[in-house]
């Protein structure tokens, strides 16, 4: 597995989509000092932290709500429409270090997809 960036001791940060309180935990459990965990599904079960590791560890837990089921479906078919029109760029893994340093400098217009195929 190539790395891209020094994870010894956790990741950075890490986004939860997944709609299940394991992966909310997981990603709790796999961020280092100091990391931040997103969430953005909805588990209808309650998540589990571990206040001792999250105080302790300077964990950010951070929510995201981006949207609604009919939202989405909205969002689709203005795409099935042709109203939508992405503007993706695929790019190397090697380059996902200088990729974050443009993202901080706002310098990425629309959305870098890492191509780990390479």
């Amino acid at each position: 597995m190539k790395t891209f960036q020094d994870t010894n001791g956790g990741a950075h940060s890490a986004v939860v989509t997944a709609v299940s309180k394991v992966a909310f935990n997981q990603a709790v459990d796999s961020v280092r000092a100091g990391g931040r965990v997103v969430a953005v599904g909805l588990p209808s079960e309650m998540m589990e932290l571990s206040i001792v590791k999250t105080v302790l560890d300077g964990i950010q837990v951070i929510g995201s709500l981006v949207g609604t089921r009919k939202d989405l479906e909205e969002a689709f078919q203005f795409g099935a429409e042709g109203l939508v029109v992405p503007v993706v760029q695929k790019r190397p893994v090697e380059d996902a270090v200088a990729i974050f340093d443009e993202m901080e400098k706002g310098q990425i217009q629309g959305r870098m997809v890492l191509d780990f195929t390479h």
